[in-house]
C-alpha cells in the first residue's frame, strides 16, 4: 500500500519514504539555517546542484530535499491576527 504526500492540491503519490523524508530535511534545513537571510543566486544553485548529485541518498531523497527546500524558500510567512490600527480613542 502506498502513502501520499498533499503539496497545496496537488497529491503526490509515494514508493517508499525516501520522497518524504528528503522533502523534511530541505524543509526544515531551509527553515533552520536560511529562513530570513540574504541569499545569493550562486548559493541557491550550489545548495541545490550539490543536493540533486547526493551520492550518498537515493534520487527520490534528494528529490525530495530539493522540493522541501524550495517549498520553504518560497514560503509566505503566516499574518498575524493582531492588527496596529492606530492610537486608541477614548470616548468622553
Amino acid at each position: 500500500m502506498s502513502t501520499a504526500l498533499r503539496l497545496g492540491r496537488t497529491l503526490i503519490t509515494l514508493t517508499d519514504n525516501e520522497f518524504g523524508n528528503g522533502f523534511q530535511v530541505g524543509y526544515l534545513h531551509f527553515k533552520k539555517d536560511f529562513q530570513g537571510k540574504r541569499l545569493t543566486d550562486s548559493f541557491l544553485y550550489n545548495v541545490l546542484a550539490q543536493n540533486i548529485m547526493d551520492v550518498y541518498r537515493q534520487d527520490r531523497c534528494n528529490a525530495g530535499y530539493i522540493l522541501g527546500f524550495i517549498i520553504a524558500l518560497a514560503e509566505q510567512p503566516p499574518e498575524s491576527p493582531l492588527r496596529i490600527l492606530g492610537p486608541a480613542h477614548q470616548e468622553e
